[in-house]
């Protein structure tokens, strides 16, 4: 699926309320990351921003019987150091069949292994040249096992420039937002330039209490890719700990 095929083409929808969701397209997201979207009306991919090397866009954490580690994706970063979100490029062709060999040696005794696995070979057979359409095939693979249908746009698409408030703001009245959810990470620069409500449109901040469930090797581990949620207890679970139940918005 390319990234054009799944914008919605025509006019927006016209909502009561139109919750958005602005973030960057990371690889194998945490519980975290689904949970925003399943508090989202429209949810926005950030892809013309810089990328950002050793952090959530190529990288994610799994366990094993030594702990928490890093699947990590080798991109092409010399001589790159200004590159967007949308342009980085992947390299090492080997890089994807590692990664499927070690899921599969991590969880291959984990409940729901089949229902998962297979799902992820398709992915990690194909060659995939940029970082982003790798990312949104996994996310949009991932959406569609935990029921989440969200509106989903491109910021790039969108034509959003500037940055932080002001790039937020533009984003925000081109889809047409009554309320914009954040990330906290983005409340430090977001309090200090607070003009959503000159906009007509509620500024409210993301919370997520990252539930426990039953893991392989030992005592709990948080945050990690939402793969190992879906291995352990299944799709069905793990959509229940994205429920309604659970959602805060501070304001």
């Amino acid at each position: 699926m390319t990234r054009t095929n799944i914008v919605e083409a025509g006019c927006l929808l016209l909502m009561t309320r139109n919750r958005v969701v602005i973030t960057q397209p990371t690889y194998l997201p945490w519980l975290g990351y689904f949970h925003q979207m399943a508090c989202a009306d429209t949810f926005v991919f950030l892809d013309n921003v810089q990328f950002e090397k050793r952090s959530w866009q190529q990288r994610n954490r799994l366990k094993g019987p030594n702990g928490d580690f890093w699947l990590t994706v080798p991109v092409l970063t010399k001589g790159r150091g200004h590159q967007l979100i949308k342009d980085v490029e992947i390299t090492d062709e080997r890089w994807a069949l590692k990664h499927f060999k070690t899921m599969k040696h991590l969880y291959v005794k984990a409940p729901f292994y089949r229902d998962v696995i297979d799902l992820f070979a398709d992915i990690y057979q194909k060659r995939w040249e940029k970082l982003i359409d790798l990312n949104l095939a996994i996310i949009l693979m991932l959406a569609g096992k935990l029921g989440l249908s969200p509106i989903f746009h491109f910021s790039s698409e969108l034509g959003g420039k500037g940055k932080k408030v002001d790039l937020l703001l533009q984003l925000c009245e081109k889809v047409g937002a009554t309320h914009y959810l954040s990330g906290r990470t983005a409340r430090v620069y977001i309090d200090q330039d607070n003009r959503f409500g000159d906009h007509g449109i509620v500024l409210e901040y993301h919370s997520f209490s990252h539930p426990q469930y039953p893991q392989l090797f030992g005592p709990f581990v948080s945050q990690l890719s939402v793969l190992d949620a879906a291995m352990n207890i299944g799709w069905a679970r793990t959509r229940e700990l994205l429920g309604t139940k659970g959602m805060e918005y501070d304001r």
